[in-house]
């Protein structure tokens, strides 16, 4: 207190530091009132500004929260709270049974998280009859499973991925919510599989809009669920597969990549190459998308690729990433993005400062694509009318729309979309869906 009274008195600036524990009205805060510092130097660093007596004085004061150091912090205290029943078991002291042994260390283990990454075993003979004072023999050794072993284990990396995207998002503030699987709409012919629930109903080919629609209840949301294709199975595609789809409501495209990489660095690494469609298409054709519109680039791509002079732009694009781009992926992995106008996502917004290039990206690894982002196109007219354009314009996106033209939802937002079993083969280089989906005889 004397310290700070002569810094006052002195007219000097200071950074100090306080126990959080002597800020319990801090601490009361909500999460969401903390906002992110810098993504790009500080990750998931999260603060917030207000002012408070301290010290008898009203200052200054800035709440952080990392969740790194936070997770670190809790694996040092389970890891110190495990030490006493293992050095107890050790020394042969306990008179306690197998079972209460097993209930306390699952106490411990209580949070999700450690319990993912600590696990133990229990050996020994158990005590005696009750009543007869006899020392157990447990020994209890915390483990843990070679990443190797894990790898080749299907079910269990599967389950390894979802629990760490479910943690990554929560600590980035999302919210888990369900949509329905059977929808209303059936999208046009050949674009969902109907099944009868008391009425007619179909299955969704992705969960979209009716994410997006959650928008208006929180800022953040997310869902990870089946979606349903009526394509040709093969070794990477499925009729059935997982997804997981985000959306965050006044954020940008930079913010999105940071999220992308986030998510998938623990399995598959980080710093990917970016690698402009654009500035390909501008090295093949001469047409530069910053500076100008798409001109003929259809008629001119569809012939580069072989396909009809009139095929849609959509369709000879596939064809020219597949070709030309998707092999630069190959032992690695790089973000495809500054994709033309006119391709297939209508939801993404047109790049500030250019005339024909999108906010929109892929992340392609090893030749196999997955996931996709885009920041959504705000303006009602210009979707509409480029959604129209490309025939994906249909009754859950109008339905979505008439929410954001009544201000329920906001306009601006960004987009993701990431293949759950995508997302495993590529991390463990098992260039087959079947594997990483449990169907059994089913």
């Amino acid at each position: 207190m004397v310290n700070f009274a002569h810094l006052d008195a002195a007219g000097l600036g200071f950074v100090g530091s306080v126990p959080p524990s002597d800020c319990p009205d801090l601490l009361a805060l909500p999460a969401t009132d903390r906002h992110l510092v810098d993504p790009a130097r500080f990750a998931e660093l999260t603060a917030l500004e207000t002012r408070r007596v301290v010290y008898g004085t009203a200052r200054r004061v800035v709440l952080t929260h990392s969740p790194t150091l936070h997770a670190a912090q809790t694996l040092t205290k389970t890891s110190a709270k495990l030490s006493e029943p293992a050095d107890t078991l050790a020394r042969g002291h306990t008179r306690r049974s197998r079972t209460q042994v097993e209930a306390e260390i699952t106490r411990i283990l209580s949070n999700p998280w450690t319990a993912r990454v600590i696990s133990y075993q229990l050996t020994g003979a158990s005590p005696g009859p009750p009543r007869v004072l006899k020392a157990t023999t447990y020994n209890c050794r915390i483990v843990t499973e070679p990443q190797e072993t894990r790898m080749t284990d299907p079910i269990a990396f599967k389950s390894d991925v979802l629990v760490a995207l479910r943690e990554a998002l929560l600590l980035q503030r999302f919210t888990e919510v369900l949509t329905p699987v059977a929808r209303q709409a059936d999208l046009g012919s050949g674009r969902r599989a109907p099944v009868e629930l008391g009425e007619r109903r179909y299955l969704r080919s992705m969960i979209g809009p009716a994410l997006r629609y959650h928008l208006q209840f929180r800022p953040r949301v997310f869902e990870i669920g089946p979606c349903f294709r009526l394509d040709t199975p093969d070794a990477t595609h499925s009729r059935e597969f997982a997804m997981l789809d985000l959306y965050a409501a006044g954020e940008n495209f930079e913010f999105l990549f940071i999220l992308a990489e986030k998510l998938v660095e623990g399995f598959l690494g980080t710093g990917f190459e970016r690698v402009s469609v654009a500035g390909r298409i501008h090295d093949l054709f001469g047409i530069n998308l910053r500076e100008e519109p798409l001109g003929d680039l259809p008629e001119r791509m569809a012939k580069y690729v072989g396909a009809p002079e009139e095929a849609p732009l959509q369709e000879s694009l596939e064809t020219f990433v597949s070709r030309e781009l998707e092999p630069c992926s190959v032992g690695n992995g790089i973000f495809l993005w500054e994709f033309p106008v006119g391709g297939n996502e209508p939801c993404a917004k047109q790049t500030p400062g250019t005339i024909g290039i999108l906010n929109r990206f892929e992340l392609i690894v090893d030749g196999l694509e997955v996931m996709h982002g885009y920041e959504d196109e705000p303006d009602n007219e210009a979707f509409v009318r480029c959604a129209t354009k490309v025939g994906l314009y249909d009754q859950e996106q109008a339905l979505l729309q008439d929410e954001i033209a009544q201000g329920r939802v906001p306009a601006e937002s960004v987009g993701l979309g990431m293949g759950i079993e995508r997302l495993c083969m590529a991390a463990t280089g098992i260039k087959d869906i079947a594997v990483f989906q449990q169907f059994g005889p089913y």
